[in-house]
This record gives structure tokens, C-alpha cells and sequence, in this order.
């Protein structure tokens, strides 16, 4: 019974039919039954949920109702709020913050298209993200400043190829389009330029990295180098990977050629040392020898000090050997200072032990004592003797024989001795088997011992009987080796004479085979084998007549070129240019050696003749080279002098690498000084230049860290002024900070990036000026919307006057936005006109109508074409010296229709409707 009463007498809404509660809906007021509503949005049935939420008509729940089930009068009735068309229209802010909830794009898409605020149509276009739709907007939004920042956010290139194409009612977008296209295809085709130009450097310097080193490898790195800063800094990973690894293997072969060259340096200045040292060696002994001679007579003393100096050196000499062995002649040089000492050394110590001996010896006068130590001791006799032997030669020469010729006896004892000395030569000849020289020097021996005393004559007696069988042995067994030589040579002579080679093979084959038989000298020599050599020869020399005589007038020719060149030579001696380049003149030297060489052979009777003037003209120009060098020198010495001062220099480092460059043309030039000078100059003067260029190098990279740091932080605000967009007018300040703010860092640095980002920022300013002359001008559209209230109340005022009523003056309202002072005059002017004037003809609300029309670019009819003409002169007489702007005119206009009346409210109807079609027509960015 309870449940019964309980459900008869319940509100409809409550009703367990949904509907019954569906139709009760209607009769509930959103204000006072606004709790049962909201009961309703829980409703098991659809039909009265949507039915409650459409009669709460709150935005918010038609938002969050849509997030879980899409219901197209929900989406509608929310869109009618959003756009301003529902009753009971929410505040602009309101639908603001609407707007920023929703994400479903058809619903901002809708708002965009049809709201009645531009503002709030800016706010949905943010909140679309698909660039379709952005297009969409672009192309077809009835909006100006919408279909710009619709077009501005359209970032691919088919993007903007669909603008071009497809936006037909803005000229403006399809430029910007156009330009937006353009500038990315020049961005696209300079970074693909660029990207080569990495890619050519790179492969200059893997190229270079691959390469050997030679002289222009430094300076070819470091010019890639130079290539490569100016690139680097858009390079990809892969690339400065690239290059940083050729980078190295470069340093690592310029660090190799460096580290080969000083250690041959070093190389070179050790065996320099070393030769020196030899050197020093050699000549301090050669100066204690010098010493020795030059003493009176030598002493102890001066013994122990050579013997002293002998030990010291010869240690010297084999720490010195540990190394490299010395040359040959300079071993033999050190070897017989040796010798000497050592001669000396002991035959000093044979006069010690003889000391004692002597000296009783002449004590006692006993001269054959005396005697017979003096020919033991046998001092060498470039040398000074010393004070007791010199005793013992002055005891011997007094006592000696009254009949005896002391002179004699001493040209005796100097003969014996020379016949030693060949004695030992003879040996050494028949040690190297030169038969014919120990023949000869035999033969002379023989003659000299003939000649001697007996005493002498018996001292080399059996010395000479022994090297005399040892010549009769050597002669035999060159004969029995010789034999067979000689055989063989009779025969390779006669098979030359019957040979078919080339003539100048056959002709140096003889000779050779001649000079081979003359080299056996008399060993196994035989007429009949001398004969048969002699024969093949003349076969051979007759053979070869044809050869010799194309030969000497071969040797004429040659004769003939030489005298030519030595002429030229001496010519050129003689002449002498005072500016002539040593390299040339070198040049002309080595050539001038080489046609020498090819014209050989030359006639027997000139050779010395014309080697000897060949000689003079070489050692002339030698002469010229060295006077041109010694000069050359002297000019390098000053650019070396000059180079050093720009070490010290105040002026700019680049100036100053700039005046070096020029220094190193001027080197390079010149041409070459003394071989000795030249290295020593160059390496000063390549000393002080790489100085110069290792602080230029430096303040480069420096000036680039602080350039890199600039443009860092210009990038910086580039990227915060193109994420910024103006939402008001009052923004333009900000872009006039930013400007400023620009300058702080001018001048920028030149290069591509710096081009580039003030490219960007141009095209940025520009873009964000052009959303500020599009908030500009809705602004102005804004103000014909804005005014109306103020317009109608003036026709409401005007319409009292005309038909007699009371009326007063109509205040100035509070519009957004407010009333500009040339508005307030014209709004002044309305009131006084509307008390004292005379009623608005309909000719003058024409002619605004026909002004408009032309502001419009709309089609204006045939009767007004007499307005149209005045209308249009009257525009012209005012633009005249001045810059035309639609906006200036607009505002003019807009001024002049609310100064015009009074007007009654039939006119005023029939005008308005035709001027709000051609507000809309409006387009001030033409």
C-alpha cells in the first residue's frame, strides 16, 4: 500500500517509465528543479539523461558528457555556446576556457569556422594539431587573421604546395605560401650545398690522410682546415667523425715527417760532431808532434806527455768508433799519428835502457861503444834529438879517424838507409803481385847496392839475395799462370775478328782484350803467341775502319758542340745579368754538365784542352751562382729581420700573418742562397712565420668561441620570438624590445650561419608584424560590430527628433573597444547635428555606401557611378605625397558615418544590412 501512495503521488520525473520521466523533463525549470535534473544525469535511461543534460544547458556537462559518448544535439547545443548563437550568449572569456578543455577536433574545427569572436576562433585553431585541418581553415575561414595563423602553423612542404593551390580567397596566403615554399627550397638546396662541401672537404683531407707526405702536405691540411671551420659547426656526427679521424692520420704523418726530419737533423749533427771529434783528435796529436819538433831537444817530461795524450785519445777514438767506423782515410791518418808516437815513445825507452851505458861510454871515451848504442837507438829524423844522443853524435864526430871524410861517411849511412826503405817497398810489391814494379824497383836496388861501401854492401847483401829469388818465384808463377791467359786471349781475339756484333760492342771488346794482354807484361810471352794475337787485332782494327771513321767524325761533331757550349758559357760569363735568378743560372750549370757528358767521345789531341776551358766556364758560372746566392742571402737575412720584428709588432694578428704571407712570397721569389745559408735561413724564418701563425690560429679559434657564444645566444632569442605570437595590439612593444635587444649583438660574424639566422629573423619579424596589422585590422572590423550599440542609439535619438518627440543628446557609452578622439569628434558632431541640422539625405548615406563599395573592391551598380568618379577623385586629391592605407580610410569612413544624421530608422535599416556585407568584404592586407 505504501509502495502504491508512495509512486501515485511522486513527481512525473520519478516516474519507473522512462517515458513518462522523459516528457516530464519538459516541464521542469532549469532554475528551480535544477536538483531533480541533475538527479536525471544518472537516469538508467539515455533518453532522459540527454534530455536532462539539454534542459540544465551547462556547457561544461555537455563537455564532460562528450568525452565518454558522442551525441550530435549535445555536440550542437555545446557549439551554439561556444560560438555565441545560443540564448543567454556566455562571456568571451568564458568560452575561452571552454575551449581550452575540448580536444575533439571536428568540434574546434566547427568553432573555428563559425564563431562570432576572432579571439575565440584564434583559441580553437591552437587547439587543432592535424595540419589538414589547419589547411582546411586556411583556405576557407571567412576570417583574415584566422586564415593567416592557420597558414603560419602549416609547416610540411605539401602543406604548403595544398595552400597554393587551394586558398583561393587570399592572395596573401598563397604568397606567403609561395615565399614559405621557396625559402624552404633554398634552405633544403644550401644545406644540400653545404652537405657537399663537408663531403668535398672530407674528401680532400682522407685524400690528403692517404697520401705520402711532400712538400705542400702541411700547407694543404692546413688550408682543408681552414675549409672545415667554416663548415663544421652543421656537420653530423658521422661527418666530423670522419674528418676528425683523417684529421689525425694527417697530424700523425706530419708528426712522422717531422719526428724523421730531426732525427736525420740529429743524425746529421752527430756525425757532424763525430767527424769533428775525429777531427779534433787527429789534430791534437799532430799538435803535440808539432810541439815536439819545435823543442831544442826533447825531454822526459815531454815523452810522458805525448805517451799521456796518445792513451787519452785513443780512448776518445774508440768511443767514438762504438758507433760507426771511421773512413778509411781518416783511420789511416789517426793510425800513423799512432805510429809516430809510439816510434818515438820507444825508441825513448831504448834510450833508457842504453843510459847508463852511454854515459860510462863517455866518461870513458870508448867511441866503439859509443858506437853500437847509437846504432841501436834509432831516433826518427824529424824529430829533434835528445841531449844525450845529441852528446853521443858530437863525441862520435870528434874522435873520429883523421883519414876518415866525415861527410862521406854520412851520405854512406843516408844511401844504406834509402836502400831500406826500397827494400820494404819491394816487399809490398811482391806481396801484391806487381811483377813489373818489382822488376824495376829490383833493378834499381841492384844498382844502388852496387854502389855502397863493403860494410854496407854486406849489411843488405843477403837481404836483397832473398827478395831476388822471391821475384825469380813470382815470375814463375806468373808465367805458368799467365799461359793459359794468353791462349785465351788469342782466341777470343780471333773469334772477334770473325764475329758479327754490334760495332761499337766489337770495338770495346777489343780494347779490352788488348788492355788485358798489355796487363800480363812479359809473363809466358812467346813470338809465335804475340804474333797471333797481333794478327786477330789488325782483322779486328780493319774490320772496324767504317766504325772508326764515323767515330772521329763523331769526335769532330763533339768537339764542335763542346767549343759551342763552352762559347755560350763564357758568353754568359760575360754578359752577366745583374737581376739573374741563381736557380736559372743552376739550372743552366747541371745542363750545361749533362750535354758535356753526352758529347763524348772527343778527338784525343783536345781533350785536356777542352776539359780545362769547360772547367773555367763551369767554375764562372759556379762563381755567378754564388755572387747571385750571397745576395740572395742577404735579402733573406732581412725578411728573416723583418719577420722577427712582427713578433713584437702592436698591429692586429692578422695584419700582422697577412704582412708574413707577403714576406713568404717574397721569400719563395728570390730564389735560393748558399746551400748552408739557405737551410739556416729558412729554418729561422719558418720558425718565427709558424709563431705568427700558431697565435693567429689561437685568436681564432678564441674570437670563434666567443662568435659561436654570440650567435648561441642570438639563437636563443631567434627561437623565443618565433615560439611567440601577438595576442593584442599592446604586443608590438614587445617585438620593439626584441628588435632592440637584436642590436646588442651587432655586428654579427660573417658566414653562412649568421646569413641564415638573420634570414630567419627577418622572415620572423615580418611574419609576427603581419599578425599585428591582422589584429589591427579585425580591431577596425571589431570597432563596426563594437559601435553599434552606440550607432542605434543616435538613429533612436534621431528618429525622436524627426517625428517631433522629446530627445535628448545621446552619452558616450562604454564600448570595447572604446571610442578613438576622432570618434569622439564625429559622435560630438552627430549630437549637434541631430539639434541644429537639417535631416540626412538619402544621397549622402549612398555615397558612404558607394565609399565602402570601393573600400571593398565590391561591384557597385550603373547609377552610382557618378558617386563612384567623385568618390574615387576625392581619394586620390587626399592620398596625394603620402602612403595610401585601407585602415586609415576605414577609419575615416567609420568617423564620417557616425557624424552623419539625423537619420531616421527606415534609412538607417536599409543601410545597415548592405554595410555589414561589405565590412565583411574588407580585406586590408591588399
Amino acid at each position: 500500500m505504501f509502495g502504491f501512495f508512495s509512486r501515485f503521488f511522486a513527481p512525473a520525473w520519478r516516474h519507473p517509465d522512462p517515458k513518462r520521466r522523459r516528457k516530464a523533463i519538459d516541464d521542469l525549470d532549469s532554475e528551480q528543479n535544477r536538483a531533480a535534473l541533475e538527479h536525471l544525469l544518472d537516469d538508467s535511461a539515455t533518453q532522459v539523461r540527454d534530455a536532462a543534460l539539454l534542459k540544465l544547458d551547462d556547457p561544461e556537462r555537455f563537455i564532460e558528457r562528450l568525452e565518454h559518448q558522442q551525441n550530435d544535439v549535445i555536440q550542437a547545443r555545446l557549439i551554439k555556446h561556444l560560438n555565441g548563437s545560443a540564448a543567454g550568449a556566455l562571456s568571451l572569456e568564458t568560452r575561452q576556457k571552454l575551449l581550452e578543455t575540448l580536444s575533439e577536433p571536428a568540434l574546434l574545427k566547427t568553432v573555428a569556422f563559425n564563431a562570432d569572436n576572432q579571439q575565440l576562433r584564434l583559441t580553437a585553431l591552437e587547439r587543432l594539431r592535424d595540419e589538414s585541418d589547419l589547411i582546411e581553415q586556411a583556405c576557407h575561414n571567412k576570417v583574415a587573421a584566422v586564415r593567416h595563423a592557420a597558414a603560419q602553423r602549416v609547416e610540411s612542404n605539401q602543406g604548403l604546395e595544398q595552400l597554393i593551390k587551394l586558398s583561393t580567397r587570399d592572395r596573401n596566403i598563397v604568397r606567403l605560401a609561395r615565399n614559405r615554399l621557396n625559402e624552404r627550397q633554398q634552405n633544403a638546396r644550401e644545406l644540400k650545398a653545404r652537405h657537399e662541401q663537408r663531403e668535398y672537404c672530407i674528401g680532400l683531407i682522407e685524400k690528403l690522410a692517404r697520401g705520402s707526405w711532400e712538400p705542400q702536405y702541411e700547407a694543404r691540411h692546413r688550408h682543408v682546415l681552414r675549409e672545415w671551420d667554416q663548415l663544421a659547426s652543421e656537420a653530423d656526427a658521422d661527418q666530423s667523425a670522419r674528418f676528425k679521424a683523417a684529421h689525425h692520420q694527417c697530424e700523425e704523418t706530419i708528426r712522422a715527417h717531422y719526428n724523421a726530419q730531426l732525427a736525420a737533423e740529429e743524425k746529421s749533427r752527430a756525425e757532424t760532431e763525430e767527424r769533428e771529434a775525429r777531427t779534433a783528435t787527429i789534430e791534437a796529436l799532430d799538435n803535440a808532434l808539432d810541439h815536439l819538433k819545435r823543442e831544442p831537444h826533447p825531454r822526459r817530461q815531454d815523452i810522458d806527455s805525448l805517451l799521456a795524450l796518445r792513451r787519452l785519445q785513443a780512448e776518445r777514438w774508440i768511443n767514438l768508433s762504438e758507433d760507426n767506423a771511421p773512413a778509411p782515410s781518416v783511420q789511416a791518418r789517426y793510425l800513423e799519428r799512432l805510429a809516430t808516437i809510439d816510434s818515438l815513445v820507444n825508441t825513448w825507452q831504448t834510450l833508457d835502457e842504453h843510459r847508463t851505458q852511454i854515459e860510462q861510454a863517455l866518461d870513458q871515451s870508448d867511441m866503439d861503444a859509443l858506437a853500437t848504442h847509437r846504432q841501436a837507438i834509432d831516433w826518427p829524423r824529424e824529430y829533434p834529438l835528445p841531449l844525450l844522443l845529441q852528446e853521443v853524435d858530437t863525441a862520435l864526430a870528434t874522435h873520429a879517424a883523421p883519414n876518415t871524410d866525415t861527410a862521406s861517411d854520412d851520405e854512406a849511412r843516408a844511401e844504406s838507409e834509402h836502400i831500406a826503405k826500397q827494400a820494404e817497398q819491394l816487399e809490398q810489391l811482391i806481396e801484391s803481385g806487381e811483377l813489373q814494379s818489382a822488376t824495376r824497383l829490383f833493378d834499381a836496388l841492384q844498382a844502388r847496392h852496387a854502389k855502397l861501401d863493403a860494410q854496407f854492401q854486406k849489411k843488405h847483401a843477403a837481404h836483397i839475395k832473398r827478395l831476388k829469388a822471391r821475384i825469380a818465384e813470382l815470375r814463375d808463377w806468373r808465367s805458368f799462370v799467365a799461359a793459359p791467359k794468353r791462349e785465351h786471349l788469342c782466341q777470343a781475339m780471333e773469334e772477334l775478328a770473325h764475329s758479327d756484333e754490334a760495332e761499337t760492342n766489337r770495338e770495346q771488346r777489343h780494347r779490352q782484350l788488348v788492355s788485358e794482354w798489355k796487363q800480363l807484361g812479359s809473363a809466358a810471352a812467346s813470338r809465335e803467341l804475340s804474333q797471333r794475337f797481333r794478327s786477330a787485332s789488325d782483322q779486328v782494327r780493319k774490320n772496324l775502319e767504317g766504325y772508326y771513321q764515323h767515330l772521329d767524325q763523331q769526335r769532330t761533331l763533339n768537339k764542335q758542340y763542346c767549343e759551342a757550349l763552352c762559347n755560350q758559357l763564357e758568353q754568359l760569363i760575360d754578359n752577366a745579368d745583374q737581376l739573374a735568378d741563381p736557380d736559372a743560372l743552376r739550372t743552366i750549370r747541371n745542363k750545361a754538365r749533362e750535354e758535356w757528358r753526352t758529347y763524348s767521345p772527343l778527338p784525343r789531341e783536345h781533350v785536356a784542352t777542352l776539359r780545362h776551358r769547360f772547367g773555367l766556364a763551369l767554375q764562372g758560372v759556379q762563381t755567378l751562382i754564388d755572387q747571385k746566392a750571397r745576395g740572395i742571402a742577404e735579402q733573406k737575412q732581412a725578411l728573416v729581420e723583418e719577420a722577427e720584428q712582427l713578433l713584437t709588432d702592436e698591429r692586429d694578428i692578422e695584419q700582422r700573418t697577412r704582412i708574413a704571407k707577403d714576406l713568404q712570397k717574397q721569400w719563395r721569389s728570390l730564389g735560393r742562397a748558399p746551400k748552408g745559408d739557405e737551410q739556416r735561413l729558412w729554418k729561422q724564418f719558418r720558425s718565427v712565420c709558424d709563431r705568427l701563425f700558431e697565435w693567429r690560429d689561437n685568436e681564432r679559434t678564441t674570437r670563434k668561441g666567443a662568435q659561436d657564444q654570440q650567435l648561441d645566444a642570438l639563437q636563443a632569442l631567434i627561437d623565443r620570438v618565433d615560439q611567440w605570437h601577438p595576442t593584442r595590439l599592446e604586443d608590438s612593444a614587445y617585438l620593439d624590445q626584441v628588435e632592440q635587444e637584436l642590436e646588442e649583438y651587432q655586428p654579427l660574424p660573417r658566414g653562412r650561419r649568421s646569413e641564415g639566422m638573420l634570414k630567419r629573423w627577418n622572415g620572423i619579424v615580418r611574419r609576427r608584424r603581419e599578425e599585428l596589422d591582422s589584429l589591427a585590422n579585425d580591431e577596425l572590423k571589431q570597432r563596426w560590430h563594437a559601435w553599434q550599440p552606440l550607432l542605434e542609439a543616435h538613429v533612436e535619438a534621431d528618429e525622436a527628433r524627426m517625428q517631433g518627440d522629446t530627445f535628448e543628446d545621446v552619452a558616450s557609452l562604454t564600448l570595447e573597444p572604446p571610442l578613438t578622439k576622432q570618434a569622439q569628434r564625429a559622435h560630438q558632431a552627430r549630437n549637434l547635428n541631430r539639434r541644429h541640422g537639417t535631416p540626412t539625405e538619402d544621397d549622402t548615406l549612398q555615397r558612404l555606401k558607394v565609399h565602402l563599395a570601393l573600400m571593398a573592391n565590391a561591384p557597385i551598380s550603373a547609377d552610382d557611378n557618378d558617386r563612384r568618379l567623385d568618390i574615387q577623385v576625392a581619394r586620390l586629391n587626399d592620398n596625394v605625397g603620402q602612403e595610401y592605407q585601407l585602415s586609415d580610410e576605414f577609419s575615416q569612413w567609420l568617423c564620417q558615418l557616425i557624424a552623419t544624421g539625423p537619420v531616421t530608422r527606415t534609412q538607417w535599416a536599409r543601410l545597415k544590412s548592405e554595410l555589414d556585407q561589405l565590412v565583411t568584404q574588407l580585406d586590408f592586407h591588399q
